[in-house]
């Protein structure tokens, strides 16, 4: 029965064959992440942001609904 493999172990298995290979220099050494320093920032500021954009246009969007309504009547 095949064993399921945790991410920890994957990502390490990928980082030790691109250190490998890097070293071996079959591919350029790869630049350092800055991306991973900010990475749980971003997707806060990025969740924030959505929703926001959601919330302020369900609002905007049922008032102009409201308004056109009542204009009917």
């Amino acid at each position: 029965m095949r064993r399921k493999i945790r991410d920890e172990e994957r990502l390490g298995c990928f980082l030790e064959m691109q250190q490998r290979l890097e070293h071996e220099g079959k591919i350029p050494p790869g630049p350092p992440l800055l991306l991973r320093t900010y990475e749980h920032p971003l997707q806060w500021a990025g969740g924030i942001l959505v929703g926001l954009i959601v919330g302020s246009g369900s609002v905007l969007g049922n008032f102009i609904l409201f308004n056109y309504i009542m204009h009917l009547f």
